[in-house]
């Protein structure tokens, strides 16, 4: 009697230990101990490049800052600088016209998303749909220099490759209305992905109630549904970075002429700190953006997580290419609306690789801009900074993969407050500056490592198409679940989220513009900036022709990278780029 009752309260025993196990955080540490370990180093290199400058650009936003006597040596300033900043009269007009740009940009380019991806939706074949949106993503693989400088050209007053002289670019009731124009050409590829993977996912969903004699749904259950909800949280998404815009873009096309409706936060900021060395100024400035991203990054993220999620993932299903075939009618209004919206960017494929070679070359030829060991070695560069990019964004997000992890809320936190950091500060600067890397392609290199999205994102594709996984396999232990199930299940995401990095780094020109002052060791995105400068200050220097085939050289490896990787540049991957948009 006594066996059968200790072999009766055995279960009891066991489902006490393992509730114990659930409730204790320390055991639950225990467990996951491989968490900690393998976040470590990683998290680490995040605490040291992008934490401390964070932390110490805030203290910075308290601070009468006097060169001479250093940061720590100089006096406080109490809430001064804010009063100062609110006091400032071009501080509401910034405010105004950044918030303006993003609220306008969100809006339009997510209407226009929307409209082109129920167009692109009335056509059933993969192929076919697969080539028209890579068609419209062909403009944000393009190098943001050279795409302003296209759209500078097409409206030059002598030079206009389609006799518009128009001169938009210094009349500022123009400005706001061309940049968002220009903008939402270059991006609108990514919104309108994620747009036309929704409606893919909801199609294979209803192929598969079919099968069980579920009724099939209509167009709007099918197409516009899932569609506007995927642009939703591509809008949710902007909004967590509410105070920044397109600074490379931007930087390019505004002027002085144009401040009054162009300037915003970012530009600002960066005039500020880089050119008047006004830290005073640009600290509150930056502690403004931080909090107020914060917040709403903080927001977006648990509204994305609880209600969109879904909407921004690509089906890995072999359904999921299949779509109910459209009628005519509705084949040929999409065929009408595709070909409207790919006109833009017919145009720009025109003026950046036919246009150049059509046109009398003024000036020097391209050999004396392009340097073929520099464009060589930033090749390779920005390849091993993609790669350890890639081995930083596997460690940090396989934590967010386990739902009962102790700590897990205040490393999501510190995540999203890091993301929420707004452009490149002082104190980053100084970082680099102390460790000796400025006008060294070791700063490049280094500021190659860090982006926080991208980690969001690749935890969310695991846990959306394989979270099942960790029940199934509960007693395997961590290492198991790290390198068996968690390695092979994101490698292919993974690895297109690396070549996002290397076509963000690649064609940038703002980390390049602070850390590097030497020409010699320019990259080719610099080359072409000093180039474009010095033909703007005499007219005679580099003549359009020899800059449009210098920008074309230049976007050929990004290009190439779209071209080579398309399939794996899901949905969910160029998500991870719609912060920087």
């Amino acid at each position: 009697m006594n066996n059968i009752e200790q072999d009766m309260a055995h279960p009891a025993l066991e489902n006490d230990r393992a509730i114990a196990g659930k409730t204790n955080p320390f055991r639950r540490m225990w467990k996951y101990r491989l968490h900690y370990a393998i976040v470590l180093p990683a998290l680490l290199l995040v605490a040291y490049f992008k934490a401390i400058p964070l932390l110490q650009s805030l203290y910075a936003s308290f601070v009468d800052f006097r060169l001479i006597q250093g940061f720590w040596d100089s006096p406080g300033a109490g809430m001064a600088n804010f009063k100062h900043m609110f006091d400032n009269p071009d501080f509401l007009p910034i405010l105004r016209n950044t918030l303006q740009i993003k609220l306008m940009y969100t809006a339009c380019c997510g209407i226009a998303a929307l409209i082109l991806a129920l167009a692109i939706g009335a056509f059933n074949g993969v192929r076919s749909r697969g080539a028209i949106t890579t068609l419209f993503l062909l403009p944000y693989f393009i190098p943001s220099l050279i795409f302003a400088y296209m759209a500078m050209l097409a409206f030059s007053a002598d030079r206009s490759p389609f006799g518009l002289h128009a001169m938009v670019w210094a009349r500022p009731e123009l400005f706001k209305p061309m940049y968002l124009f220009v903008e939402i050409v270059k991006t609108i590829g990514i919104p309108t992905v994620i747009a036309v993977a929704a409606i893919g996912a909801r199609h294979a969903a209803d192929g598969i109630e079919a099968g069980r004699n579920v009724q099939r749904g209509t167009w709007t259950r099918l197409n516009l549904v899932p569609a506007a909800r995927a642009v939703t949280a591509f809008m949710l998404m902007q909004f967590s970075a509410v105070l920044a815009t397109n600074f490379e873009l931007l930087h390019a096309l505004v002027n002085p002429l144009v401040f009054q409706t162009g300037d915003t936060i970012e530009t600002y900021r960066f005039r500020m700190l880089f050119q008047n060395m006004d830290l005073n100024t640009e600290g509150p400035l930056a502690t403004l953006q931080f909090l107020l991203q914060f917040i709403c990054s903080v927001g977006a993220y648990f509204i994305i997580r609880r209600m969109f999620a879904r909407d921004v993932r690509t089906p890995h299903n072999e359904e999921a290419g299949r779509m109910q075939a459209a009628g005519r009618a509705n084949r040929a209004a999409g065929g009408v609306v595709i070909l409207l919206f790919a006109l833009p960017v017919l145009a720009v494929l025109y003026v950046l690789l036919i246009y150049p070679y059509t046109i009398r070359n003024e000036g020097p030829g391209l050999s004396t801009l392009l340097s073929v060991s520099q464009y060589v070695k930033y090749l390779f560069i920005y390849l091993a900074s993609s790669a350890v990019f890639m081995l930083i964004t596997l460690t940090l997000s396989f934590p967010l993969t386990v739902k009962d992890l102790p700590g897990r809320r205040l490393y999501t936190g510190f995540l999203l407050a890091i993301m929420s950091a707004g452009s490149v500060s002082f104190f980053d600067f100084m970082l680099l500056k102390d460790l000796g890397l400025i006008n060294s392609v070791v700063a490049l290199y280094i500021t190659g490592f860090f982006s926080i999205l991208p980690i969001f994102v690749l935890s969310s594709i695991y846990t959306g198409k394989h979270g099942a996984l960790r029940e199934r396999y509960a007693g395997r232990g961590e290492a198991f679940m790290f390198f068996r199930l968690y390695v092979p299940r994101v490698w292919k995401p993974l690895l297109g989220l690396g070549a996002m990095q290397f076509v963000a780094m690649w064609n940038g020109i703002y980390a390049p513009m602070i850390y590097i002052s030497n020409p010699n060791l320019f990259p080719p995105s610099m080359r072409f900036m000093i180039a474009q400068s010095a033909m703007q200050a005499d007219g005679l220097t580099y003549g359009p022709a020899t800059l449009l085939q210098l920008g074309a050289l230049i976007a050929l490896p990004s290009l190439v990278v779209l071209l080579s990787m398309r399939r794996w540049l899901t949905a969910e991957v160029l998500a991870g780029q719609v912060r920087q948009l």
